[in-house]
């Protein structure tokens, strides 16, 4: 268990700040830490009086609790005096250094959701100090998001008025800030969507690293129980990063989260209610939807779906091995033959699409969906990037099979509004069949994934061994698929009959 750290203010009403910050690291399973900055007196009502704590006393509990080593990452909420940014920069220099650095995320709260000021500082002192430059995410909401473009402006001794709420309001304004707060050297901007909603929806915009730009659609919760969201939602990006999740994924389960948490708020004062916590992050009622534009509609396409427990799935790279396995009872497996100039790819796919109505199995393909549908196959199977250039329309209203790959919660984002026939999760385990940019997931991960899909057909693949297959099914995974498990085996027949019975007997179990 890795720990995290919160360096923010406490809040006396529990709803934000230092205090929510351990429920959610809580509810996340990691071991919080936390540097206060500066002790609230408020309640539901408001902010009455805000007490600095020294900076000499914050640098004090940063070593000290650095003593024990670097955490897997920080999130950093009030910084309330020109001395204390200055401890708290020369902190997280302190924590980008090292073999295993920790992730740092700044959600940049100045003044209170209800108006009152939080800090001593301003937005240009921010960038005058050296914070921005350690800094991997930084999360503000719309009005956060101008007010630092033009603190960077102002620093800068540029005009800060281009800025404006208006701007925000276009992709194009929004891409223009923050590529421009980008350059104060932090290496990611999320916009939170929780200022700039149509009343049924609202978009967080990531901006990546690499510059790239993910907008996460979610449902609007109309709801007084919002104090403390932003707090809420950094701090679960700090424990899914110290658990070493991606960036991509991270936001994916942050935004699940924080709208769930919304959803079962509740009020215990006069004042706004809070999110509750207290729960998983697998909730699919509260999973985003990846999407290019604000205004995109999604897409309609209508596979058939397959059985939630597929069995045993061998992934073969010919039809030689079809005629072997599919006679001993696999009624499920995938032809793989990546080679697109494969000499006898189309006879290939033509006989396996032949034994498997023969033996009454499924048989799909693997990216060759064009060969599919002429060869009038049972499915076929996409992996993330084929899915950008096949035509899914044509293999919808074929009434194909259609089966996707996916490593992770930005990529099940990203499939399920395909309404695929099943969704693969990998790789769990490391695999040499093919060089992987993921890291293997492994059956914590798989598990979540498979909560999250609780009500769509799951196929786990990737590294699965016969002393492995039985931690894979508990997991929740409806099948197992297995390459060299089968074909490098000394007797191949017989490790499938093995397999099969494995999971035949699993199943009825269950």
């Amino acid at each position: 268990m890795r720990a995290v750290w919160t360096i923010a203010a406490s809040d006396s009403g529990g709803g934000a700040g230092i205090e929510r910050d351990l429920k959610t690291f809580a509810d996340f399973g990691v071991h919080g830490c936390s540097v206060i900055t500066a002790c609230t007196c408020q309640n539901t009502s408001g902010v009455r009086r805000t007490l600095e704590i020294p900076a000499d006393f914050v640098a004090e509990t940063g070593e000290h609790l650095l003593a024990e080593g670097t955490p897997g990452a920080v999130k950093i909420g009030v910084i309330p005096s020109r001395e204390c940014l200055e401890v708290v920069s020369g902190l997280a220099q302190r924590l980008r250094q090292g073999p295993d650095p920790a992730f740092l995320i700044y959600d940049p709260v100045l003044t209170a959701s209800a108006g009152q000021d939080m800090s001593r500082i301003t937005h240009e002192d921010l960038f005058r100090s050296t914070l921005f430059s350690s800094l991997d995410l930084v999360t503000p909401n719309l009005p956060e998001l101008v007010a630092l473009a033009r603190g960077l402006a102002a620093c800068r001794g540029e005009d800060p008025g281009s800025f404006t709420l208006e701007m925000g309001q276009t992709l194009e304004g929004l891409d223009c800030m923050a590529a421009y707060v980008r350059t104060s050297g932090v290496r990611a901007v999320l916009v939170t969507g929780g200022h700039s909603h149509d009343g049924e929806h609202l978009h967080d915009v990531l901006y990546t690293p690499e510059g790239e730009r993910i907008i996460f659609r979610s449902r609007y919760i109309a709801s007084s129980c919002k104090h403390g969201t932003g707090c809420l939602l950094s701090s679960a990006l700090a424990a899914l990063a110290a658990e070493e999740y991606c960036l991509e994924d991270a936001v994916t389960a942050a935004v699940m989260y924080a709208g769930k948490a919304v959803s079962l708020g509740y009020s215990w004062g006069h004042g706004a209610g809070t999110p509750a916590s207290g729960f998983d992050r697998d909730d699919p009622r509260f999973l985003p939807v990846i999407v290019s534009s604000f205004d995109e509609p999604l897409p309609e396409y209508s596979f058939p779906r397959e059985d939630m427990r597929l069995g045993l799935y061998p992934v073969v790279d010919s039809t030689d091995w079809l005629r072997r396995l599919l006679p001993l009872g696999v009624a499920t497996a995938q032809l793989r033959i990546k080679d697109p100039d494969h000499p006898a790819l189309r006879e290939e796919i033509r006989e396996a699409v032949a034994l498997g109505r023969e033996h009454g199995a499924r048989v799909y393909v693997d990216d060759h969906w064009e060969l599919a549908l002429e060869c009038g196959a049972w499915g076929v199977h996409l992996g993330q990037e084929d899915l950008l250039t096949a035509d899914l329309g044509r293999i919808s209203r074929a009434g194909m099979h259609l089966g996707v790959s996916t490593h992770g919660y930005y990529e099940i984002a990203r499939v399920l509004p395909l309404r695929p026939s099943y969704i693969a999760l990998g790789h769990i385990f490391p695999t040499g069949t093919k060089k992987m940019k993921s890291s293997p997931q492994g059956l914590e991960r798989l598990g979540h994934y498979c909560r999250l899909l609780r009500d769509w057909p799951t196929v786990a693949i990737g590294g699965i061994k016969e002393d492995t297959l039985g931690g894979v099914l508990d997991a929740g995974a409806g099948s197992a698929a297995v390459v060299t498990l089968i074909t490098q085996a000394d007797d191949p027949e017989a490790m499938t009959r093995k397999l099969l019975e494995a999971v035949h007997e699993h199943n009825s179990q269950r």
